[in-house]
């Protein structure tokens, strides 16, 4: 007859082998996208006391990101959100998306198809109101909104844990215009895990 010793070996010996390992968090979303393409997305997590969030990220938030006349949309982001006390569990799609009414940002439940967020650009004014400044890049008229109303918006942001949205005119001194729309988002702390939102550099809307 096997002694106390050797049963208790033999049952801690049956549960290390029959217990499931943990999956990983970023082959967890994956395979919960069934069979989006989401090479060159940057993977990311965060968590709280409430809710963890698993983030899959377009690797192409880090430039200025070009809508042709032909594009629609462009995914931005997709996210596992899991709340902690329930172990529910929603997968969703961040998106820029043309609207009739402009340019929106939009979060959509995947699994349901229910649009969660929906926000709308300003319109952009192409008036021209002279002097006019010119810039030799994007990257160059961008920066010189940021400086000058850069600061009122995030400040914005942080007060209301909401993003900002912006969109601005860039003249190039080669002569070509751009509609250019930016999103600022909240960096206080208690605002950060909360946003469904994709932070990007910008969107270039069109060219006139």
């Amino acid at each position: 007859m096997p002694s106390k010793l050797t049963l208790c070996l033999l049952i801690a010996f049956t549960i290390s082998c029959t217990a499931p390992a943990p999956q990983d968090p970023r082959q967890q979303l994956t395979q919960s996208l069934r069979g989006v393409d989401v090479a060159g997305y940057n993977f990311s997590m965060q968590e709280d006391e409430s809710q963890s969030v698993a983030s899959l990220t377009n690797g192409a938030v880090r430039k200025l990101i070009t809508l042709e006349p032909a594009t629609q949309s462009v995914t931005l982001k997709y996210a596992s959100t899991k709340d902690l006390k329930t172990n529910a569990v929603r997968i969703t799609r961040t998106e820029a998306v043309r609207a009739e009414s402009g340019l929106e940002l939009r979060a959509t439940d995947i699994a349901s198809g229910e649009i969660l967020v929906r926000h709308r650009f300003p319109q952009v004014d192409h008036t021209p109101t002279p002097p006019q400044p010119t810039f030799d890049s994007l990257e160059q008229c961008i920066a010189d909104f940021h400086c000058k109303q850069g600061a009122t918006l995030l400040c914005e942001a942080n007060r209301t844990c909401q993003t900002q949205f912006a969109g601005i005119t860039c003249r190039l001194k080669s002569g070509d215009t751009f509609s250019v729309h930016l999103i600022i988002q909240p960096t206080a702390p208690r605002c950060t895990l909360a946003g469904l939102m994709a932070d990007f550099e910008g969107l270039v809307l069109s060219r006139r």
